[in-house]
């Protein structure tokens, strides 16, 4: 079914699992936020708990013409404030990946979702382009949503595994979703 075009900003808390279905590589949503109160409103009414978040994002050019400061600034369940310094040429090397393309694979290339609870996981597909990926090294983090999900605490948050930047994405979610 064709679905009008929106542009917002997204912020996900998410983990990676396989499709029982298919064996793929897929992605299990804990929960998503969008900027747009009219997408959160719709996926709403068919299923897909996206919560309408506070979220902002700013940039800044650095030093030099490959680099930027990246800002999100906001409220998802507490202050959300990410400042990051990226670059935009593709990562040397992203931990624990064995090379950059498994990593961006991994992350950005799973086209089956899954989200809700436990007992009414619904299932979804997406299709998007190959993403822009860059990487990025973390200057500060506030995420007050992931100490009270359980998920890690302050301290930790500032030492992530990796962080890299996607700029913009155009992506397609197909609907309906299926209850597994």
């Amino acid at each position: 079914m064709p679905w009008p075009r929106f542009a917002y900003n997204q912020l996900n808390v998410r983990t990676y699992v396989v499709d029982p279905a298919t064996g793929a590589h897929a992605v299990y949503f804990i929960r998503s936020g969008v900027t747009s109160r009219v997408t959160s409103a719709l996926t709403g009414l068919i299923g897909l708990p996206w919560e309408h978040i506070d979220l902002r994002l700013e940039s800044a050019s650095g030093h030099d013409s490959d680099q930027a400061d990246v800002t999100a600034v906001g409220r998802w369940g507490g202050d959300v404030r990410i400042m990051a310094h990226v670059s935009t040429s593709m990562p040397a090397s992203v931990h624990p990946f064995d090379s950059v393309e498994s990593a961006i694979d991994h992350l950005t290339g799973p086209l089956i979702g899954f989200i809700g609870p436990e007992n009414a996981v619904k299932r979804f597909e997406i299709r998007h382009k190959a993403l822009e990926v860059h990487q990025a090294g973390l200057q500060e983090m506030r995420f007050d949503l992931l100490p009270t999900i359980d998920l890690v605490d302050s301290r930790r948050m500032q030492q992530p595994d990796n962080l890299l930047h996607v700029p913009e994405a155009e992506f397609t979610v197909c609907l309906p979703a299926r209850r597994m």
